[in-house]
């Protein structure tokens, strides 16, 4: 279905810090959470930024729409294991992509306020 996304984009210079593949994971997982934005939250606007620290990369999306609520999807608050019962929107998938390149996943949202996906990779 068509819809009307505002995008702003921030990204420091990370040009050759990660590995070959963990550029790709970190890739899906930017491409899952804004494929979620586009089918489940009614947003207006999203935004990624992507921010360079000593020794760790942290990505954040997010967008201004519907939200849910996180305990609905696991009991661990905000925290997304692989093996934690997540149903739906891919979040599984971005949790296991995290876990293989030594990151850490957060999503932070409520009914009404929105969504953050957040995820900090390590590198050397």
């Amino acid at each position: 279905h068509a819809t009307s996304l505002r995008l702003t984009f921030h990204c420091d210079d990370v040009d050759r810090i990660l590995p070959k593949e963990t550029e790709v994971h970190v890739y899906r997982i930017i491409q899952e959470a804004l494929s979620n934005v586009v089918r489940h939250a009614s947003a207006r606007e999203v935004s990624i930024d992507i921010r360079k620290h000593p020794g760790a990369i942290d990505i954040f999306v997010a967008d201004d729409g519907e939200g849910f609520d996180v305990n609905n999807i696991t009991s661990q608050q905000g925290s997304f294991s692989p093996d934690a019962n997540i149903r739906g929107f891919g979040l599984s998938s971005m949790a296991e992509r995290a876990r293989i390149v030594g990151g850490k996943l957060k999503i932070d949202s409520s009914p009404r306020h929105g969504t953050t996906v957040s995820v900090s990779v390590p590198y050397s």
